[in-house]
C-alpha cells in the first residue's frame, strides 16, 4: 500500500491524504488490516491519535486504530498493549464530536473481541468515561453508540466480575435505554446483553415497569415475521421464563401487559423451540398463585393450544404442555381446578398419559398430579 508510505512523509497535506486513503482501504477491505501490521506503521497512528493539534490527522488516525481493532484477537491484543484502549478513551474527552465517536467505537471494539480485553475494559475507566458522556450528551446517536459499548460488555459473561458494581451499572442503562432508544437494532442489541445476566442477583434491576411495557411492544412488532425474527423471539422467551421463575411480583407485571396474547399466538406457530418455550413460560406462571393460574384459565386460545399439544408427537412438547396441565390440575383451590376441568376431563388426561407413556419423567410428575387430585377431592366433602 503506497499510502502507508506516504503518512510519515513531512507534508501536512500529504500525511492527512495518505491517512485518508489507508481508512477508505480499511473500512472496504478489513484484508488490509495484516498488512498495516505488517507495515510496521502503527506507532505513526498511534502518535497521531494522540496529538491534538491537527484535529484532522487525529480523527483520521483513530479512525484507523478502531478499525484495526476490529481485526483478529491477536492484532487488538497487541494494539492494546500499545495503550489504545486508553487512547479511546482520552478520545472521549475531545471538544469535536467526530473524535468522540471514534472513541467510542474503539472501546467498543476492545470489549466485543474476547473476555481477556472485555475485562481490561471493565477494570479501565471506560464505564465511567461513558457515564458522564452519556449523561451529558443531548445525542441519541451518541447514547445509542455508548450502549452498543455496553451490550458488547455484557454478550461475554465472567465466571468472576472484575466489578459488579460497574457490570450493574451498565445494566442499568440497558435497561432505562431499551425505552428510550430510536434504533432499530439497539433493542435487540440490549436484550442479547440482557440474556446473560438472568440471575437473581441482576434480574431484579428489570423489574420495572417502563421496560417490561416497551419488552412488550418489541415482542409483539417480532411477530411480523416470525422466522426472521427467530433469534430475537428466542431471548425474549428466554428473559420471560427468568421472569415468571422468580417472584410474584415479577410475573404480575407479564401478566399485567398481557404477554399471553402474544405467546397464545407462538404456541400456534411451526416453530416447534417457540412451543416448549411458552408451554415453559405459562407452566412457571400457573405454579404461582391462584390469581395467576385464573390468570391463564381465563385466557381460552392458551388453554386449547397447550392441550392439543398434549398429544403432540413431539416427546418434549407434549411433556412440557403436560406438565402446564398437571400444575393446573394440582391447585389448591377447588374453582381453579373445576376450571380446568372445563377444558379437559381429569380421568381422560390420566389415563392418556398413562396409557401412552414411555417418558419416565412425564409419567412420574402425571402419577403425583392424580395423588395431589385425589388428595384435592378428599378435602372437598361435597365431592368426596
Amino acid at each position: 500500500m503506497i499510502a502507508l508510505e506516504g503518512i510519515d512523509d513531512s507534508d501536512l497535506l500529504t500525511q492527512t491524504k495518505n491517512l485518508i486513503k489507508v481508512r477508505k482501504v480499511l473500512v472496504a477491505n478489513s484484508g488490509y488490516i495484516n498488512i498495516c501490521f505488517s507495515s510496521n506503521k502503527i506507532p505513526a497512528f498511534i502518535n497521531y491519535a494522540i496529538q491534538s493539534e491537527y484535529p484532522f490527522l487525529q480523527l483520521e488516525s483513530s479512525w484507523i486504530l478502531v478499525a484495526l481493532c476490529s481485526g483478529s484477537t491477536i492484532n487488538t491484543q497487541q494494539l492494546v498493549k500499545s495503550n489504545v484502549l486508553e487512547i479511546f478513551i482520552g478520545l472521549c474527552s475531545s471538544n469535536y464530536e467526530e473524535i468522540v465517536e471514534q472513541g467510542i467505537w474503539g472501546i467498543g471494539n476492545i470489549a466485543g473481541d474476547c473476555l481477556e480485553l472485555r475485562n481490561k475494559v471493565i477494570k479501565s475507566n471506560a464505564i465511567e468515561v461513558l457515564d458522564q458522556l452519556y449523561l451529558k450528551s443531548n445525542k441519541q446517536d451518541v447514547r445509542d453508540l455508548i450502549l452498543w459499548v455496553f451490550t458488547n460488555i455484557t454478550r461475554v459473561k465472567s465466571t468472576t466480575e472484575p466489578d459488579i458494581n460497574k457490570i450493574t451499572k451498565v445494566l442499568k442503562y440497558l435497561r432505562d435505554g431499551f425505552s428510550q432508544t430510536t434504533n432499530l437494532e439497539t433493542p435487540g442489541d440490549i436484550l442479547g446483553g440482557i440474556e446473560n445476566y438472568l440471575s437473581q442477583q441482576y434480574l431484579e434491576l428489570f423489574y420495572d415497569e417502563i421496560f417490561v411495557k416497551q419488552l412488550y411492544f418489541y415482542y409483539n412488532s417480532l411477530l411480523s415475521n416470525i422466522y426472521v425474527n427467530r433469534f430475537q423471539i428466542a431471548i425474549c422467551n428466554k428473559i420471560l421464563g427468568a421472569f415468571t421463575g422468580t417472584t410474584t411480583e415479577a410475573t404480575d407485571l407479564i401478566l399485567k401487559f398481557n404477554f399471553l396474547e402474544i405467546m397464545a399466538k407462538l404456541l400456534n406457530s411451526k416453530n416447534d423451540a417457540f412451543k416448549i418455550q411458552i408451554c415453559f413460560i405459562v407452566s412457571n406462571i400457573v405454579a404461582g398463585n391462584e390469581l395467576q393460574q385464573q390468570t391463564v384459565l381465563a385466557n381460552n386460545y392458551i388453554m386449547e393450544n397447550i392441550i392439543e399439544l398434549v398429544y403432540s408427537n413431539s416427546t418434549e412438547i407434549s411433556r412440557e404442555a403436560t406438565i402446564v396441565l398437571c400444575n393446573l390440575y394440582s391447585t389448591k383451590n377447588f374453582n381453579n381446578f373445576l376450571a380446568v376441568c372445563s377444558y379437559i376431563n381429569p380421568i381422560n388426561f390420566f389415563i392418556h398419559n398413562l396409557n401412552n407413556n414411555t417418558d419416565v419423567k412425564k409419567l412420574i410428575i402425571v402419577l403425583e398430579t392424580f395423588m395431589n387430585v385425589c388428595y384435592l377431592y378428599e378435602n372437598q366433602s361435597n365431592e368426596k
